[in-house]
């Protein structure tokens, strides 16, 4: 599962998010809250990446697909690794 809250930690994310919502601090706040409760009541990412282009615009959009892409690429790399270990 995605913890955003990690991942908000790395500046890059952090900032490119506030870029893409104007900078607004408050905006931000929703975003991740929603995005949190979203991903812990198990919604499909499709509709999860639906939603967040409607609610907060192309730009965040992208920033989530390359944070979903991360992960999905550090996921990879793990079960890769783990093949044959146990």
């Amino acid at each position: 599962m995605i913890d955003i809250y990690s991942i908000i930690g790395d500046i890059r994310f952090r900032t490119s998010l506030l870029e893409s919502l104007e900078w607004d601090e408050d905006l931000l706040k929703t975003f991740l809250i929603y995005f949190d409760g979203e991903i812990r009541n198990g919604n499909s990412v499709e509709n999860l990446l639906k939603d967040i282009k409607n609610n907060f615009g192309d730009e965040t959009l992208k920033i989530i697909i390359d944070i979903i892409k991360e992960e999905a690429l550090t996921l990879d790399e793990y079960l890769n690794n783990d093949k044959g270990e146990h």
